[in-house]
């Protein structure tokens, strides 16, 4: 058995009254990014800045239903809807806003409908997983696109990279797990469930494993960990890269105790983000490599 221990980062940021929060995420450099939208539609980003604590943004601008969120280098903040139409003149919702460090909104554009992941690498670039309908089509996209399954945008929305399937992998139907690292991403999707590592633009695919449905991934150097399966969302998998063999693991408190009930926000290479009761927790793959 696999353990993989938790530290505690913050405890959730106090919201205003009617607040409730909608996303969170940790990013790449490691700042914590807490969404939260009152009964009115006003929505606010809670930064942590470590011993300062937990700084509120209000933001000014559309409403973002379904809504992902993250900070691009610079400090804007990046707020994503999943979904969106596109119209019989051709013309589509922006779904994407960019909203400066006080929260003045600066900027959108569309970045598809179906989207399932988001994550902003250390270049500022966005790297957008969509799930089936944001593949095959729906809400009036005849030409999605996230046909491809997954796709890298500047921070304008403009695209730079769109992902073609390497030997012997298949094409994605749906983008289920996707970790954005500095330089290095890593994308887990069904048909087939390969685990592709893509870096500098050149995908490779790793053997697939026999975890199925996951929807979060580690990873550190040749080890890997799967957090989910069909049937079970809470099931922690070790696996390695270079075999098929794989083990059971488990995520432990900051007393050493079982950890049974969170939810993962954010995954970077080795790193994981989480939430667990009213704190935010982080893990690392690599400090906990090889134990038992």
């Amino acid at each position: 058995m696999r353990t993989l221990r938790c530290w505690q980062v913050a405890e959730l940021p106090t919201l205003e009254s009617a607040e409730e929060i909608v996303a969170a995420t940790g990013t790449v450099f490691g700042q914590l990014v807490v969404l939260a939208v009152a009964r009115d539609s006003a929505a606010s980003v809670h930064l942590y800045d470590g011993d300062q604590g937990w700084r509120r943004v209000p933001l000014a601008g559309a409403a973002v239903a379904y809504p992902l969120v993250d900070l691009l280098p610079d400090g804007d903040i990046l707020v994503v809807s999943s979904r969106c139409r596109r119209f019989r003149d051709g013309t589509a919702e922006d779904n994407a806003h960019v909203f400066d460090p006080a929260g003045a909104h600066v900027r959108s554009f569309c970045l598809g409908d179906g989207i399932e992941h988001i994550g902003v690498d250390a270049a500022g670039t966005i790297w957008v997983g969509y799930f089936d309908e944001g593949v095959f089509g729906n809400l009036g996209w005849d030409d999605p696109i996230g046909a491809a399954g997954l796709v890298r945008f500047d921070g304008h929305g403009r695209r730079l990279w769109t992902y073609q399937p390497p030997a012997g992998a298949e094409p994605i139907a749906d983008c289920y797990a996707l970790n954005v690292d500095a330089r290095t991403t890593w994308a887990y999707y069904y048909t087939g469930f390969p685990l592709v590592q893509i870096t500098d633009g050149r995908a490779r695919a790793h053997t697939p494993t026999p975890v199925r449905g996951a929807r979060h991934l580690l990873v550190h150097r040749d080890e890997v960990l799967f957090i989910g399966e069909y049937g079970d969302p809470m099931r922690l998998t070790f696996s390695r890269l270079t075999d098929d063999t794989v083990a059971p693991a488990v995520l432990v408190d900051t007393d050493d105790a079982p950890l049974h009930a969170f939810h993962p926000i954010a995954t970077h290479g080795s790193r994981l983000y989480l939430h667990a009761d009213h704190r935010v927790l982080w893990a690392d793959l690599a400090e906990n490599a090889g134990n038992s």
